[in-house]
């Protein structure tokens, strides 16, 4: 997890796969829900775009996997 990792902090949605209570953390001050039973992270409308456009690292793995260019940086 990155530097500004923050939580566990209980939410009061249910994970879609497994059923768990999900814990709302903090990715590059994004609140995100995880599931502490499955680890399925769940993400809101434009978070993902978020994330990546925070990433200190452009080699990351989801820079790698969602570089629409096809070219490095």
């Amino acid at each position: 997890m990155p530097e500004d990792h923050a939580g566990p902090f209980p939410c009061h949605m249910i994970c879609p796969k497994c059923g768990a209570q999900l814990d709302q953390v903090e990715l590059y001050a994004i609140p995100v829900e995880r599931c502490p039973d499955c680890q399925g992270i769940f993400l809101d409308a434009g978070e993902l775009e978020l994330i990546m456009e925070r990433e200190k690292n452009k080699e990351s793995w989801l820079g790698r996997l969602f570089n629409k260019s096809g070219k490095k940086e």
